[in-house]
C-alpha cells in the first residue's frame, strides 16, 4: 500500500511539472507577440518631412528629440551619431543660417546658451571668427567648424566682433542673403566699463577708467569717442553698414 502511494505521488509530480512547462511556453509566446506588436506601433524617425494630410498616431511638433546641445563641436564618431546612422539618419555640417553678430560684453554667450537649449538648434561651440579673421580660409573651412545637424535643424554661430568688422556685412550677404542676424545691445556706459574691466584684469598696469575715457585724462572733460570701449558703444555707426546689405526685418535686437 505504501509503495502504491509513492508511485501515485511520482506520477502527480511529473504531471504538474509537465503542465507548468506547457504553461510557461504558452506565456512566453504570448508575451513575444505583444512585444512585437508594441515595437511595430512605436513612433519611428521620419526620413521625410511630415505630410500635412497624414494622420499618424503620434506626431512630434519638432523633428529632433535626442540631440545633446551642451557639448561643443562633436564629431561623427560620437556614440549618438552612430545611433543616428543605425536609424538611417545622416547628420551633416551646414553653413549657419543665423548669426549672433554682437556686441562684445553685451551678453552674447548667455543668449547663445539659452537658444541652443531648443532641440532644433545646433551651435558652434566657440567663436569661429570667420568673417573677420579667417575669411581667407574659405567657406569649406567655415563649414568644417559647424556642428553636424539633421534635416530641419538650425545651425547658428556667434562671434561678437562681426558687428564692428567693416567687411563682415558684405561677406555674410555673399554667403546667404537670407541670414538672420541677432544683436545683443547693452547700455553703452555699462558695456564700456565691463569691456575695460576685462582688459584691466589682463593688464594690471593699465590706466584707470577715468583716465582712459576722458580726453587728456581729465575727469569731467569731453569723452574720448575714439577709445575702443566707448567707440564700440556707438551702435548706429556699425548698424548703418549692416542695413546696407540686410533689411531691418532680418535683424533681431535683444536688450540686456
Amino acid at each position: 500500500m505504501i509503495a502504491m502511494d509513492f508511485s501515485i505521488s511520482r506520477k502527480t509530480i511529473f504531471a504538474l511539472i509537465t503542465l507548468a512547462a506547457i504553461s510557461f511556453y504558452i506565456t512566453y509566446l504570448f508575451s513575444s507577440c505583444i512585444a512585437s506588436n508594441m515595437s511595430k506601433g512605436m513612433p519611428k524617425w521620419r526620413h521625410n518631412p511630415v505630410v500635412a494630410n497624414e494622420i499618424p498616431l503620434i506626431q512630434y511638433s519638432t523633428s529632433v528629440r535626442v540631440v545633446s546641445l551642451l557639448e561643443s563641436n562633436e564629431t561623427d564618431i560620437s556614440p549618438k551619431y552612430r545611433l543616428f546612422r543605425e536609424q538611417g539618419l545622416h547628420p551633416v555640417r551646414q553653413l549657419p543660417s543665423a548669426l549672433v553678430i554682437g556686441v562684445k560684453k553685451g551678453g552674447t554667450r548667455a543668449l547663445l546658451e539659452f537658444i541652443r537649449i531648443h532641440p532644433d538648434v545646433r551651435a558652434a561651440g566657440s567663436e569661429v571668427h570667420f568673417f573677420d579673421k579667417n575669411y581667407h580660409r574659405g567657406f569649406q573651412w567655415y563649414r568644417s567648424h559647424m556642428p553636424p545637424t539633421l534635416e530641419g535643424q538650425l545651425t547658428i554661430e556667434k562671434t561678437p566682433s562681426y558687428f564692428i568688422t567693416k567687411e563682415a556685412p558684405r561677406r555674410v550677404q555673399m554667403m546667404n542673403p537670407s541670414t538672420k542676424l541677432l544683436v545683443v545691445v547693452r547700455d553703452p556706459v555699462t558695456r564700456a566699463i565691463s569691456d575695460y574691466t576685462q582688459a584691466a584684469s589682463k593688464k594690471p598696469e593699465m590706466k584707470t577708467f577715468e583716465e582712459m575715457v576722458f580726453i587728456n585724462g581729465t575727469v569731467g572733460s569731453i569723452v574720448d569717442t575714439s577709445w575702443g570701449p566707448v567707440k564700440l558703444g556707438l551702435y548706429y555707426k556699425y548698424l548703418t553698414r549692416w542695413l546696407k546689405f540686410f533689411p531691418l526685418s532680418q535683424l533681431l535686437f535683444i536688450s540686456d
